[in-house]
């Protein structure tokens, strides 16, 4: 039986860069089914939804112990029952409350939800489970739903047979541009219309496009000499001609369909010396990371 805390009760109430190579964040994807109504997840006009994602289970029972948990929650006063959602993947269940709107301010970085989020969290996070007193949700945290794509198969973290990949075209939602997923989905669609092997891959507030598919060997490490200094200096480079080649036709990494200018700086008189597009990058593939590596 899961029952309240001694808690307030609620009521209405780009990364790690290493030689180059910056490695993206992870996010699960829909490989299964949403149990109950999935026009609640799904965003009514720009904004993104979230919700509150209660508990993860694993294991050959995983889907039997999520459908219990989920049960229990449904019987929490002060929740809404048709709020609770599960999504059954392979290995694991979520079990998901609540429909939030999201909105997010690239610039200051803070982020709004609508309805506030934060009693229903605390709520859960508080339960507790049977005589024990345990706590199954303790770890409780807000998500991103992850709803279907269109061509799910075109998901970078789905793909297994290359490590690397470039990285052509970053979207995130400020101003009008509030739909970062279907741009970056829409481009990945246009790309290979023009013949290209294009991926997208979501993150929490960032949807990038990467073009290909490459072998580790792909980049190698090698050391040459400093001229000035007759030091060894040590750098990444291309060794496959067709990846090289591929960073030439789309050398800028393009933000919400734009050419992002950096400033480059005088180390000393700090006065600008000159102003440098934004270059393509190499990223890992992010089944290779395991698919929970955060940047």
């Amino acid at each position: 039986m899961i029952g309240r805390n001694t808690m307030s009760h609620r009521h209405r109430c780009d990364g790690m860069l290493c030689a180059g190579v910056f490695v993206l964040a992870w996010v699960s994807t829909l490989a299964g089914c949403a149990e109950g109504d999935l026009s609640l997840l799904r965003p009514r006009g720009n904004a993104e939804v979230w919700a509150i994602r209660t508990i993860t289970t694993v294991g050959g029972d995983h889907a039997r112990s999520a459908e219990a948990y989920a049960a229990a929650l449904r019987k929490v006063d002060g929740l809404s029952s048709r709020l609770v959602r599960i999504i059954h993947e392979s290995n694991t269940s979520r079990v998901y409350y609540g429909r939030y709107l999201r909105e997010y301010d690239i610039q200051t970085g803070n982020a709004t939800f609508k309805p506030p989020h934060r009693d229903d969290l605390r709520v859960i996070r508080g339960l507790t489970l049977g005589s024990g007193g345990s706590r199954p949700f303790a770890m409780a945290l807000p998500e991103l739903l992850p709803i279907p794509s269109t061509h799910p198969e075109w998901d970078l973290a789905k793909q297994t047979n290359g490590h690397w990949s470039l990285h052509v075209a970053v979207f995130y939602n400020e101003g009008r541009m509030n739909q970062r997923r279907k741009a970056a989905e829409d481009y990945c669609s246009e790309l290979r219309r023009q013949g290209e092997q294009a991926f997208f891959h979501h993150g929490p507030v960032k949807s990038s496009v990467c073009i290909g598919l490459f072998p580790e060997s792909a980049l190698e490490t090698r050391t040459r000499t400093d001229p000035r200094t007759g030091t060894p200096v040590s750098g990444t480079v291309y060794a496959d001609p067709h990846l090289a080649a591929l960073q030439k036709k789309y050398p800028n990494n393009l933000e919400n369909g734009h050419i992002i200018n950096r400033i480059v700086r005088d180390p000393v008189s700090q006065e600008i010396v000159r102003r440098t597009a934004n270059e393509s990058f190499v990223v890992r593939v992010p089944e290779r990371l395991g698919g929970t590596f955060q940047p």
